[in-house]
């Protein structure tokens, strides 16, 4: 079984989970009145609100306890659906008997405890598990919705200074980038031939990503990616360089990336 999203254990997802029981209990149960609860809460003395309000009291007050515990103990829990369903369980369980021993108390005993029990046992388990089923749904909804979406690593996507996505492209396109005082330039290829894209940045700012999708440092303006290296060149005048694609661009290599560069070829 797939574990538990991360928002089931966010501060906000609880409260949300404490509201939404309480208040269901205490509009769903004057409105409805099921199980014969009226004459159940009513007691011949007028005093199914007042009842009613206490059992929703009794409600809140549990699970801010089973809640909060579960919110401080989320991360070493495993995250796994057993238990929390087990941690429903116990809430609804803990709730049906509390509920049963403050009407056993106003009662005045005169009905046995565990008669109260198997009462109660529908107010709790089978009313609340209405709003535990819509708020289950609910937060696997905006789980899901908040999955980020897995990106390839394939695809190079260059940020602008709002850290926003200004250009993405293939890494297998990418010839080479270089440097033009605030700005960098990207020179790729399509099927009409070499183009190029002019992005605010700097070479110090993209270093992580062309690290990342492993293009080499050749020369402080420039990085060039080693997949279209077709000829490192060091002339007569012991001037280094290296031939990209097949247009025959030739790029200068400084000599402090000059080991880093052949090892790539």
């Amino acid at each position: 079984m797939k574990k538990l999203p991360e928002i089931f254990g966010t501060l906000g997802a609880n409260i949300a989970y404490v509201l939404s029981l309480s208040l269901f209990f205490f509009f769903f149960a004057p409105v409805f009145r099921p199980f014969e609860m009226a004459e159940d809460l009513d007691m011949g003395r007028g005093l199914f609100f007042f009842n009613v309000t206490i059992m929703m009291c009794i409600i809140i007050g549990t699970l801010l306890i089973t809640r909060t515990l579960f919110f401080l103990l989320f991360k070493h829990l495993g995250k796994s659906w057993w238990g929390y369903v087990g941690i429903c369980l116990f809430e609804l369980t803990a709730i049906n008997y509390l509920e049963a021993l403050y009407l056993t108390l106003m009662r005045g005993g005169e009905e046995a405890y565990f008669t109260q029990v198997a009462i109660c046992l529908q107010y709790s388990f089978l009313i609340l598990l209405i709003p535990i089923t819509i708020e289950t749904f609910v937060l696997l909804t905006i789980g899901k919705a908040d999955k980020p979406i897995p990106q390839s690593p394939s695809v190079v996507r260059f940020l602008d200074n709002k850290k926003q996505v200004k250009f993405a492209i293939s890494r297998d396109a990418v010839l080479y980038i270089s440097a033009e005082e605030n700005y960098i330039r990207i020179h790729y290829f399509d099927e009409s031939g070499v183009k190029d894209y002019l992005l605010r940045s700097s070479m110090t700012a993209i270093a992580p990503l062309a690290q990342k999708h492993g293009f080499c440092r050749c020369h402080r303006s420039y990085y060039v990616n080693p997949s279209h290296i077709k000829a490192l060149i060091k002339d007569r005048s012991d001037q280094i360089s290296v031939e990209i694609g097949t247009s025959g661009i030739k790029i200068p290599v400084s000599r402090v990336y000059y080991q880093e560069i052949s090892r790539q070829i």
